[in-house]
């Protein structure tokens, strides 16, 4: 079978999907990833994949634009003659539906992960753009041969509740899936009895609670706590919600944080840490770093939201704290700072989740289940 990938950003299908193309690629598939020019082709390309750039603007909202893309678009599906397009993130997921049944493309799966800027901010534009989402939501889900993929049950609900798409077309599977092979526990720091590390690693957004982290970084800091607050990540400069640069670095001259930017060796770092952190307020999928996480045998916080709440058991393998209280979040932070047998406790359990719910092998079984739905 051939299939076509294509997503908004070659970061994500480098950082999120290879493993799924490689597994496609091992069992006999053909993976042609398509997105936007970026510093990732080249890696996609190094990894023998054929890589189609299209000239998408992330951040256009005008329709003319989208019409003209969707027409490139079409073309290369049809090019290619895909036997089925497997479209990534929200906007991937609008303009790539419309393209590939233009195209007369057969089958369609498309994957949300989470539901983003768009139906989480309280900004105009995004109250602009919902109802229009909305629409073409169930526009882009009305060919009988169409699957959409949502990471958590709050997602489907909503899915179904706001009749966005029928029921039947819905597919729950719980994130991308770790590699517990790659991302292990080695326990050597949870008796560390000098500096406590914190890590907080996601897309520089503030919607990720990065306020909220500073402002506990912050009054760690006065208390003399000896912590020390991590943050990795990349500017999003495609998101409204970004934060700048001049931010980060007023943070890290403040000395209340040390930024890593962009960490491409994950496993070490999340072995080199005492805690992970995730105060989101972002309308998660499953966040890709929680589950990273576990599977290294982290405690984990993170507050009690969709998706989030998926990786985390209140009290079993760390907190879930309320959106944007910096108090409730510095509160759970002390906790395990200061009961390193804690940290061991929930670090454990924090493991044995990930290999029961999120492992690669059982997404990968779980989305290859979806391609054959279709190819019936």
């Amino acid at each position: 079978m051939k299939i076509g990938f294509f997503a908004n950003t070659d970061w994500y299908l480098y950082n999120f999907r290879m493993p799924l193309a490689n597994y496609l690629r091992e069992n006999g598939h053909v993976v042609v990833m398509i997105c936007p020019q970026g510093d990732y082709c080249d890696l996609l390309e190094k990894s023998g994949f054929e890589v189609v750039k299209v000239p998408l603007n992330r951040k256009s909202i005008n329709p003319f634009d989208a019409l003209l893309f969707i027409g490139k678009l079409r073309k290369t599906y049809q090019d290619h003659q895909f036997d089925l397009v497997h479209n990534f993130t929200i906007k991937s997921v609008l303009l790539g539906s419309i393209a590939a049944r233009l195209s007369g493309v057969e089958s369609v799966v498309n994957a949300v992960a989470g539901m983003g800027f768009i139906f989480s901010s309280d900004s105009w534009k995004a109250k602009i753009l919902r109802p229009i989402m909305k629409v073409m939501l169930m526009v882009s889900h009305a060919h009988p041969r169409t699957r959409l993929i949502l990471q958590n049950p709050d997602d489907r609900s909503d899915f179904i509740n706001n009749k966005l798409v029928p029921k039947e077309k819905i597919r729950l599977i719980l994130g991308s899936g770790v590699n517990t092979e790659k991302f292990s526990a080695n326990g050597s720091t949870f008796f560390d009895t000098e500096t406590v590390r914190v890590l907080i690693a996601t897309r520089l957004l503030w919607e990720k609670g990065l306020k909220e982290y500073v402002e506990s970084a912050k009054r760690m800091s006065k208390d003399g706590a000896n912590v020390e607050f991590l943050l990795a990540g990349s500017i999003d400069e495609g998101n409204p919600g970004a934060v700048n640069l001049e931010e980060l670095q007023r943070w890290e001259n403040d000395g209340y944080i040390k930024y890593l930017g962009h960490v491409s060796d994950m496993p070490k770092l999340l072995n080199s840490v005492d805690i992970a952190v995730l105060p989101s307020f972002y309308r998660e999928g499953v966040p890709r770093f929680l589950i990273e996480s576990a599977a290294s045998g982290l405690p984990i916080i993170t507050t009690d939201t969709p998706g989030c709440r998926e990786v985390v058991i209140d009290r079993l393998n760390g907190y879930l704290v309320q959106i944007k209280s910096a108090d409730d979040l510095t509160d759970a932070i002390k906790s395990l700072v200061d009961d390193p047998l804690l940290r061991k406790k929930m670090g454990r359990e924090s493991r044995r989740i990930a290999q029961d719910k999120f492992s690669e092998e059982r997404v990968f079984s779980e989305t290859t289940a979806v391609y054959s739905e279709l190819s019936v």
